[in-house]
């Protein structure tokens, strides 16, 4: 019986499943364990259990921290001792370094893919027939797997990780780019799931800029618009990362600055409860609002949450007050709904009277812009209002 690796995102959901959606670091390690075991769940397990024992990952203040560079180190030790070519002892060094440059894939390797590795200088003389008679003695000796689909992947991650450990650094960087461009070329027209292996292979070719572009976009793909999606944050804190790399003559525009940093936020903000880091993230994207009233209201509502979260509800309602005071058109009152619903489901120094107004302005956006997942809460709160203030008919009539 053969399993088949999980993705990273897989391996992403299974992370956070093992420490209750409390680990607000896991972006910072997740390169690492996934590279360490090829999605084998077993062997991440194992790791995990290793990093706690070692207080490498712990628990304070009602989430789990991990202590992201020690882990890496930690890793790449681990690897580096249980890394081994002995079942290519016999094999010469022409064989060995078209393994190697296999070594590159991340998960898996088509034919084609592999033999334009072979390309990139120091290039190797290897034709068809000694690439194909490589391949097959590898099947043969248990050192690839090929699947019905012709994707050859290595049955051992300690000796993929022996071959690709003994590849010079800047010759790994441009098999790393060529597989990228080889993605994009040939796999992403077919398809679009492609984006995340392709965001990974810029990674590791130190092409971060490309990395980051593609990291939005994978997350892009895999975000539910209701900034609960774990892979979604994965993907956008990976962006922030890379962004964070760039060198200054690279920074991108406020657009795409206030997208990662906003969306890594707010995807953050609803799987952890370490608001006050939040809050000083939140500190860093105002800068990027410029003119650009979306953003503002974006921003504001991101204040109001924040402060209620971290028990500050007086800051709360001072925000509110200025999300207020904007004169929204059709379209930047879509943005603002959240947070006007919020004004009124919240308990507050505000009169039930006061909040009933902004519960039926909000539930009025809502209904305007079909946003009908954000209406179940306020309705019954509305309800309830309403019976306090004995308006029965006018609860009933409205709902």
């Amino acid at each position: 019986l053969v399993l088949s690796p999980l993705k990273e995102t897989e391996i992403a959901t299974l992370i956070q499943k093992l420490f209750s959606d409390k680990l607000f670091d896991m972006p910072k390690i997740l390169d690492a364990l996934y590279a360490a075991t090829q999605g084998n769940p077993f062997e991440v397990r194992n790791i995990l259990q290793k990093l706690i024992d070692r207080r490498l990952i712990y628990f304070e203040k009602q989430s789990w921290h991990a202590k992201a560079k020690e882990i890496r180190e930690f890793i790449k030790a681990q690897r580096t001792v249980n890394a081994t070519l002995a079942p290519l002892i016999d094999w010469s060094d022409d064989e060995i370094a078209t393994l190697a440059r296999g070594s590159i894939f991340l998960r898996s390797f088509y034919y084609d893919a592999l033999k334009a590795l072979l390309k990139i200088p120091p290039a190797l003389s290897v034709d068809d027939e000694q690439l194909l008679g490589i391949l097959d003695k590898a099947l043969d000796a248990n050192v690839l797997t090929v699947s019905s689909r012709k994707l050859y992947s290595f049955s051992n991650n300690d000796t993929r990780y022996a071959l690709l450990t003994d590849l010079d650094p800047e010759l790994k960087k441009q098999l790393y780019k060529q597989v990228a461009q080889f993605l994009e070329e040939n796999i992403l027209p077919h398809s679009e799931e492609s984006v995340f292996d392709i965001a990974r292979h810029y990674d590791y070719a130190g092409e971060y800029h490309h990395s980051m572009n593609y990291y939005v976009k994978a997350a892009r793909l895999t975000d539910n618009g209701m900034y609960s999606d774990r892979q979604a944050e994965t993907y956008y804190r990976k962006a922030l990362l890379r962004l964070k790399n760039l060198p200054q003559d690279q920074q991108p525009g406020s657009e795409i600055q206030f997208e990662i940093r906003y969306n890594a936020l707010k995807h953050t903000q609803y799987l952890t409860r370490e608001y006050d880091q939040l809050w000083q993230e939140l500190q860093e994207i105002e800068p990027w609002i410029e003119d650009d009233r979306i953003r503002r209201i974006k921003f504001i509502s991101s204040q109001m949450s924040l402060s209620f979260a971290r028990g500050k509800k007086s800051d709360m309602l001072r925000y509110g007050q200025t999300l207020l005071s904007m004169d929204f058109t059709d379209e930047e009152e879509a943005y603002a709904v959240d947070s006007i619903l919020m004004l009124g489901t919240v308990v507050s120094e505000k009169t039930y009277q006061e909040r009933l107004d902004f519960l039926k302005y909000g539930i009025s956006i809502a209904l305007k812009h079909k946003l009908f997942h954000l209406m179940i809460g306020p309705v019954t709160a509305f309800a309830i209002l309403s019976g306090y203030l004995l308006k029965f008919k006018e609860a009933e009539e409205y709902i």
